[in-house]
């Protein structure tokens, strides 16, 4: 039998949740369970303790946080990605060098590889102050980007961050589409060159009807 999504001619998208733990925020775990039912869904981060998932569409990719257990992962990963997609690897390193301390560079080398390794169609960001780190998947890699734009991260942190407010208005324009948890954050996504038309307004974890626009 023809599974739904042959039958309505779509495929499944790998979308990668990214918020750092294992599990995470009430929200995030709602945000896995609901985009499985449709979706491949690639979780990445370090696994604060062992959680089970009813469901095969969610894949986890931890990255361990001993460093000589991380060391050993991210070398792995690496030799995999050297060998399948060595211009990919390339890149990754001429990005990290822009980190002048060399602790610095191994840290993100490690958050980022695992997400370039697997490449998934698009990236779930949950604080939009992260965009800074992972903005140029978009250009150098093709990976789309989601943007949940909550709280204090947009009302209040680039008011008296001036730096962070530079991050946003170089990078939201960039954003293939933001989640908003109510239009009054939206409209202050506004002032940062986020683009009103890639907002959505969803007051509850992001329905799979969301994701048709990247289709």
């Amino acid at each position: 039998m023809a599974s739904a999504n042959q039958n309505t001619g779509t495929r499944k998208l790998k979308i990668a949740i990214f918020s750092g733990a294992i599990p995470s925020t009430t929200f995030i775990e709602h945000l896995i369970k609901n985009i499985a039912k449709h979706h491949t869904v690639l979780l990445f981060g370090t696994q604060k303790r062992k959680v089970h998932y009813n469901s095969n569409s969610i894949k986890i990719h931890k990255t361990p946080k001993p460093h000589f257990s991380n060391l050993l992962v991210s070398s792995y990963r690496v030799l995999l990605l050297l060998f399948t997609r060595p211009s990919h690897l390339i890149k990754l390193v001429n990005e990290i060098r822009k980190y002048p301390k060399l602790y610095d560079r191994w840290v993100w080398f490690t958050k980022i590889l695992p997400i370039v390794l697997y490449k998934p169609d698009i990236l779930h960001i949950q604080w939009a102050r992260n965009m800074e780190f992972y903005a140029f998947l978009r250009d150098a890699y093709g990976i789309k980007l989601m943007l949940s734009l909550r709280g204090a991260h947009i009302n209040y942190s680039p008011i008296v961050d001036k730096h962070l407010a530079e991050v946003y208005r170089k990078t939201f324009p960039s954003v293939d589409a933001f989640h908003a948890v109510s239009e009054a954050i939206g409209i202050e996504a506004e002032k940062y060159y986020a683009d009103p038309l890639k907002i959505k307004v969803i007051h509850s974890p992001i329905s799979p009807k969301f994701l048709k626009a990247y289709k």
